[in-house]
């Protein structure tokens, strides 16, 4: 938080700040560090600040997307929002991931399933991309592929946490007890 204040004072009309601030919020209420009420109100306003600087900026429109799924539940403006940030950025992997956990989300699992192999071929190091492919592969009911997944990305990237939140479900799904409670 130190960090882009420090930015804020140097830059104030930097819109990529105050995209951070949002983003650094919502991990925070996603950690339990601030409730959901509290995130609701201060996490949306950075973001809307970051897309009335630079209404263009791809980030922006992920990070509003994001705000709209997981904060304010606002499916229509979140669906916009995402095709926004990658219409403006088609390689910008973190949106086609997101969209894909999205998509799924709301049902729309074939969808869900294509942006996320998008975001797989645009960013095939990154350990959250395959964390949230074990995620899609558990909601089109593929659990042992999840388990897969899960186990080369712990094996590459030792105490990547998210994983273990995957792989204990679909150990779970698969009658698994004792794996699942291991996880």
């Amino acid at each position: 938080w130190r960090y882009y204040q420090q930015a804020l004072d140097i830059d104030p009309d930097y819109p990529l700040v105050y995209w951070g601030l949002s983003k650094l919020c919502c991990f925070q209420a996603q950690a339990g560090l601030i409730t959901p009420d509290e995130a609701r109100l201060r996490c949306l306003q950075p973001i809307v600040k970051a897309l009335a600087f630079n209404d263009s900026l791809a980030e922006a429109h992920m990070g509003y997307a994001s705000q709209m799924t997981w904060q304010h539940f606002n499916w229509d403006a979140a669906d916009a929002a995402f095709r926004r940030a990658i219409e403006l950025k088609p390689s910008y992997a973190e949106a086609h991931m997101f969209y894909s956990h999205y998509l799924s989300l709301v049902g729309r699992l074939e969808e869900g399933t294509q942006q996320m192999r998008l975001a797989l071929e645009l960013d095939p190091l990154n350990p959250f991309v395959h964390g949230l492919h074990g995620a899609q592969l558990l909601f089109i009911d593929e659990p042992r592929a999840a388990v897969r997944v899960i186990e080369m990305v712990m094996a590459s990237t030792p105490g990547f946490g998210f994983g273990y939140d995957v792989i204990w479900s679909a150990y779970h799904q698969l009658g698994e007890k004792d794996k699942a409670i291991a996880a």
